[in-house]
């Protein structure tokens, strides 16, 4: 199982990598210098949380019903028999 923190995704309008991952933006909301951006996967049906700064939310030009490509920076893989609760 791979872990990706809302920090560590970046969003762009177009495919800069092959890991790149297909979503519709859902939902966003500014608290500070900060957006909390809410997307839905391409194809399934799982969502994913995003944190981007106000900047590059503006330089986006995101809107709620768009499409857009979230990259993964840093991933944190969980092997299911070594993880315990």
């Amino acid at each position: 199982m791979g872990y990706v923190r809302p920090h560590h995704l970046s969003i762009d309008r177009t495919k800069q990598s092959i890991d790149a991952i297909p979503a519709k933006v859902t939902y966003s909301h500014a608290v500070g210098p900060v957006v909390y951006v809410e997307l839905k996967r391409d194809g399934t049906d799982e969502y994913l949380e995003a944190e981007i700064s106000k900047e590059q939310f503006r330089q986006l030009g995101i809107q709620t019903g768009e499409f857009v490509y979230v990259h993964p920076r840093e991933v944190k893989v969980f092997i299911p028999e070594d993880f315990v609760i």
